[in-house]
């Protein structure tokens, strides 16, 4: 009988191997959303700091980014400000840590924050070397994105070419609560720094002009969005709330030709944007990108 348990239990534990294999090769070759052209803004949340490691492979740039301790963030899609060591865990209590982490530090940058990792210790580029490759990392990037990530990241490090970026203290104003315990929150001098930091040099040489039209309930997300595009590279002519320019698929959506191929790419994978179905008829000019909130 013993003998007879103990092959099952062998059984079953070769079963539970394969399928955890088969799960790491299917996460290996899944696309992700990284490649050179695009790079990719990664935001790093440590115990009790953040940073964002911004990664451009066409220009052979790795930046690093600190960002303070002492600093309040305005959670996403909501009133209410939380201190920038407090957001993860807040994250986690509302069961979307990954969503509110990401949109609400980029919402604050004014930059595209579309992946994460939380790593245990300090949030710097040495730790996360460290931790890239770790079974079990808390993060939403594939492993084949985390791989080809952590290549570049390490061929920086060792020939030096990753730089410090401190964001300066002209963008942040000192606030002071109730109960005596100073805050810093981002003032309008983020966005003008971020535009000369975070552009994609593919997606600027496309030219892309964007349209943007809120018809989201979400105040202010139209130009959330702008400042971001801004950012990025793209350049924002228009942002409306025009009711009579009305769409029926949700979210955000986008229109355009194929002029643009690497912005399509990037507002695809990176904002999360999806093209608007072909049942929906819409015309745009062949020089701009149509994008609608919903």
């Amino acid at each position: 009988m013993r003998e007879n348990i103990n092959q099952v239990a062998k059984y079953l534990g070769w079963m539970f191997l394969c399928a955890l294999v088969v799960v790491l090769v299917v996460d290996f070759f899944k696309q992700g959303i990284f490649n050179d052209k695009t790079g990719i803004n990664l935001l790093v949340v440590g115990d009790e700091n953040m940073g964002v490691l911004v990664i451009r492979p066409e220009s052979n740039l790795v930046n690093w980014v600190p960002l303070p301790t002492n600093l309040k963030v305005k959670i996403y899609n909501s009133a209410a400000t939380y201190p920038i060591n407090s957001l993860w865990s807040f994250g986690i209590k509302e069961h979307k840590a990954y969503q509110i982490t990401e949109k609400s530090i980029g919402a604050m940058m004014g930059i595209v924050t579309p992946r994460l990792i939380k790593i245990d210790h300090v949030a710097n580029v040495e730790n996360l070397l460290g931790k890239f490759l770790a079974f079990g990392l808390k993060t939403d990037l594939t492993i084949r994105d985390r791989w080809y990530i952590r290549k570049i990241v390490s061929d920086a490090a060792v020939s030096k070419k990753i730089f410090e970026q401190e964001i300066p203290k002209a963008a942040f104003d000192k606030v002071t609560e109730a109960d005596g315990k100073e805050f810093l929150v981002v003032n309008k001098v983020i966005d003008v720094w971020t535009k000369d930091k975070f552009y994609h040099d593919d997606i600027l040489s496309e030219g892309a002009e964007v349209s943007i039209n809120n018809l989201s309930e979400v105040q202010g997300a139209g130009l959330m969005l702008s400042d971001q595009l801004d950012s990025a590279g793209f350049r924002v002519v228009d942002v409306v709330n025009d009711n009579k320019d009305d769409i029926k698929a949700d979210g955000c959506r986008f229109l355009a030709s194929k002029k643009f191929p690497l912005s399509v790419i990037y507002l695809i994978d990176q904002v999360g944007c999806i093209p608007l179905p072909s049942s929906e008829k819409k015309e745009t000019s062949d020089n701009l990108i149509k994008i609608w909130l919903k």
